[in-house]
C-alpha cells in the first residue's frame, strides 16, 4: 500500500491500541491507585466490629439483604460506592490542589462534603442534600474510573451477584502502596502481560492480536535511528494488528515514506486526510486522526512504561527514542520465545491470568484453546515454542475433555440427584477468578451445590486441595442459603492418600461433603460422545 492509498484505508478503519484513559501512566498515578484499591479492599473486607465496618453500618440507610448473614459481608451496591468515594475524598486520592485550580466551586462543594463524612451524615443525607444525579455525576464517577483501570490491569473484579474481589496481584499492590519503585515495578509486569484484544474492552479491537509493551520494542526497533514522532505513531504504529514481521514492516516502510516528505507537506498529507474523512463520514463527530492524535500521549506512556522508550530532548524533542537498544532486544527475544497472544472467553478468565503473579499455565492456556473449538494442530502452531512436551500436554487435555463432554451429558451417573448449573453462566469449565471448575451442579433436591472435579487417571491428594478451594469460592460468592457445599473427585483410580488428606480435615462429615466417583476410561476405553 502506498501512502497515498493509506489515507482511504486509515479513515474506514477505526481500530487501534485502545488504552484505559482514566489515569496518566506515570509512578505517582500507580501508587494512587494502590491506596484506593487499599481503601475498596479495607471496605470490601471488612471484619465484622472493626472501625470501618463499624462506620459502614451506620451510613447506609436500613438493613439489606446480605450475601452471608453471619459474616455481614459488604456487597457493592449504591450505599458502598458512596461511602468508598467519601473514604477517597477523605484521603485526598480525589486530588484537591488539582481541583482547588481548575474547579474552584466543586472543590468547595467536595470541602464541604468531606466535612458532613466526618461528622457522621448517613447515605439519606447526602441524597436529600446533594441528589443522586449530583452524586453520580460528580463523585461515584471516581470510584467508576478506579474500578475500570484496576480491573483491565488485573488487580481487582466483580461478580454478577455484587460481590468483589482482589487479585494476587492486586494484594501484591495493596502491600507495597507506600512504595512508589514497586508500585510502578509491579504495573509493569502487568504491562508485559496485557494484550489486545481482551475481553474487559470493546469486540472493535477483536481484530488485534498484539501484546502492545513488545510490539511497540519490535516497531522502534526497526525504526530508522530508533525513535519515532506522536504523529507517526497515532497514523502507523497504533494500526498494527499483530506481531507478522510483514505487518510490522508494512507500517515501517510507510513511516519511512512520510519522513521523505518535508515537514510541510507532511502537514498537508494529514489535512488531506482529515478533509477525506470529513467527506467520507459526514456523522462523525471527530476524525478519526483527530481521536488518535489524542489517545496517542496515553497510549505511548502506558506501552512505553518502564524507562525503555523515553520523551526525546534537543533535535528529538517531540519524539520517542528507544534508550536502551541491547535491553530492547533481550526483552523481544524473550517475548518470542513465550505464548505471544492467548483466547480468552471471558472477563474472569482475563482477571484470573492478568491478576495472577505468573499468569495462567501452559495447560490452563490450552484448556481455553480447546474451549473456542481450536483445533489440535492450530494449538501446537500457536504454542509451538513453548513447552517441549506440548503435544503430550494436549493429547492429554484431548482426553479429559472427552470425559468432561460425556459427563456433563450424563452427569446423573455420578449422581442422580444433580444437574449442571444454567446460572449465573453454564457450570461446564465455570469461570472463578482462582480457575476454571470443571463441573458446577446443583443438588435438585437439596438446592445444594455440587462441584465435580474431574481426572483421566489416578487422583492425587493434591486435587483435594483444588477441589476445597472451589467449594470455598462457591460458598463465598454464590452460596446464598447457608446451605453446605459438596464436591465430588471423579477419577480412574484413587490412591489412599486421598483418604487421609480427607481425614486430616477431622469432620465427621467430610465424607458426606466430599466423595469419590471412580469413572471407567482409559487408553482402551474412551468415552463414546
Amino acid at each position: 500500500m502506498t501512502l497515498d492509498d493509506y489515507k482511504l484505508w486509515y479513515i474506514h478503519d477505526e481500530g487501534h491500541w485502545y488504552v484505559s484513559k482514566v489515569k496518566q501512566y506515570k509512578p505517582s498515578a500507580i501508587q494512587e491507585f494502590a491506596k484506593g484499591l487499599a481503601i475498596i479492599e479495607s471496605v470490601i473486607n471488612a471484619e465484622v466490629d472493626s472501625d470501618i465496618y463499624n462506620s459502614y453500618f451506620k451510613f447506609r440507610p436500613k438493613p439489606e439483604v446480605l450475601l452471608f448473614p453471619e459474616e455481614k459481608s459488604i456487597l457493592i451496591n449504591d450505599y458502598s460506592v458512596l461511602f468508598i468515594c467519601l473514604l477517597f475524598l477523605q484521603n485526598e486520592l480525589i486530588n484537591p490542589a488539582h481541583l482547588e485550580s481548575s474547579n474552584a466551586a466543586k472543590f468547595k462543594q467536595f470541602s464541604t462534603i468531606q466535612r458532613e463524612f466526618i461528622e457522621g451524615k448517613d447515605y439519606n443525607y447526602f441524597i436529600d442534600k446533594y441528589t443522586k444525579a449530583y452524586l453520580t455525576k460528580d463523585l461515584l464517577v471516581y470510584y467508576r474510573n478506579f474500578k475500570s483501570w484496576l480491573g483491565k490491569f488485573g488487580f481487582y473484579g466483580e461478580y454478577p451477584n455484587k460481590t468483589a474481589f482482589i487479585t494476587e496481584m492486586g494484594y501484591e499492590l495493596i502491600e507495597n502502596k507506600d512504595d512508589i519503585e514497586i508500585c510502578s515495578a509491579l504495573f509493569l509486569h502487568q504491562i508485559k502481560k496485557y494484550q489486545l484484544w481482551n475481553p474487559t474492552i470493546e469486540d472493535k479491537y477483536s481484530e488485534y492480536k498484539i501484546r502492545p509493551y513488545y510490539l511497540l520494542l519490535e516497531v522502534i526497533n526497526r525504526i530508522p535511528d530508533k525513535y519515532f514522532t506522536k504523529i507517526e505513531y497515532a497514523l502507523f504504529i497504533t494500526k498494527i494488528k499483530n506481531h507478522s514481521d510483514k505487518n510490522i514492516n508494512d507500517q515501517v516502510k510507510l513511516i519511512k515514506e512520510f519522513r521523505t516528505l518535508n515537514p510541510e507537506e507532511q502537514k498537508e498529507y494529514i489535512n488531506q486526510l482529515i478533509l477525506l474523512d470529513k467527506k467520507k463520514f459526514r456523522k462523525r463527530k471527530r476524525t478519526n486522526y483527530d481521536r488518535l492524535i489524542d489517545s496517542a500521549p496515553k497510549e505511548i506512556s502506558c506501552y512505553g512504561y518502564g524507562g525503555l522508550i523515553q520523551q526525546g530532548t534537543g533535535r528529538y524533542e517531540g519524539s520517542y527514542i528507544l534508550m536502551e537498544s541491547d535491553e530492547a532486544t533481550v526483552e523481544i527475544d524473550l517475548f518470542m520465545n513465550s505464548t505471544k497472544f492467548i483466547e480468552f472467553e471471558n472477563k474472569l478468565d482475563w482477571i484470573a491470568h492478568l491478576g495472577s503473579k505468573d499468569g495462567f499455565s501452559l495447560d490452563h492456556i490450552v484448556e481455553m484453546y480447546l474451549a473456542h473449538g481450536i483445533s489440535l494442530d492450530d494449538i501446537k502452531n500457536e504454542l509451538k515454542n513453548s513447552n517441549n512436551k506440548l503435544k503430550e500436554t494436549i493429547e492429554d487435555k484431548l482426553y479429559e475433555k472427552e470425559i468432561e463432554d460425556y459427563y456433563v451429558r450424563h452427569i446423573n451417573e455420578i449422581d442422580k440427584n444433580i444437574e449442571v448449573v444454567t446460572t449465573p453462566t453454564y457450570g461446564r469449565q465455570f469461570s472463578t477468578h482462582i480457575g476454571p471448575i470443571d463441573i458446577l451442579c446443583i443438588d435438585k433436591k437439596t438446592k445444594e451445590y455440587v462441584i465435580c472435579e474431574l481426572k483421566r487417571g489416578q487422583t492425587s491428594d493434591e486435587t483435594v486441595g483444588q477441589l476445597l478451594r472451589y467449594m470455598g469460592w462457591v460458598k463465598k460468592h454464590l452460596e446464598t442459603s447457608n446451605k453446605n457445599v459438596r464436591g465430588i473427585l471423579v477419577g480412574s483410580e484413587f490412591n489412599e492418600k486421598i483418604d487421609y488428606s480427607l481425614l486430616g480435615i477431622q469432620n465427621e462429615n467430610i465424607f458426606k461433603l466430599i466423595k469419590k466417583y471412580e469413572h471407567p476410561f482409559n487408553d482402551n476405553n474412551r468415552p463414546k460422545i
